[in-house]
């Protein structure tokens, strides 16, 4: 399985996904703003990131970039979570540094979906990360 950092600012939320994240065969961690999931990320270099993008004073934005800017954690996938879908609230996820922007309410098999696609062997894991 993987490791999966999960950032957001709601205990409900990170419960949720914490526990949707298992039941998926993954290991998560939680952090509750932006500052500890940089923490974290660094710590225990995940191999993917669900970033609340709407988390108090743009945190997951500047959390975001700033995983960007470290090696170890750069290339780390980054699913950013938005509570409004405009066109200018996703431009500015994918300019802070996500993989993929989801509106809330978070879709449960979209979620699944793309759990199984970070997990699978042909994506961009490195060799060695996979579980047979």
């Amino acid at each position: 399985g993987m490791i999966v950092l999960i950032a957001d600012a709601v205990a409900e939320e990170r419960t949720w996904l914490c526990r949707l994240v298992k039941l998926q065969g993954h290991d998560s961690i939680p952090a509750t703003n932006g500052q500890e999931a940089l923490d974290l990320a660094r710590e225990h270099q995940p191999d993917l990131i669900f970033m609340d993008m709407s988390m108090p004073d743009s945190k997951g934005h500047e959390a975001t970039r700033l995983i960007r800017t470290q090696s170890q954690i750069s290339e780390t996938p980054i699913i950013g979570f938005i509570a409004q879908a405009g066109e200018e609230e996703r431009q500015a996820c994918f300019e802070a540094g996500c993989d993929k922007v989801m509106k809330r309410p978070i879709d449960t098999l979209q979620l699944r979906e793309l759990l199984e696609f970070f997990a699978s062997p042909d994506s961009k894991n490195s060799p060695g990360t996979e579980t047979p």
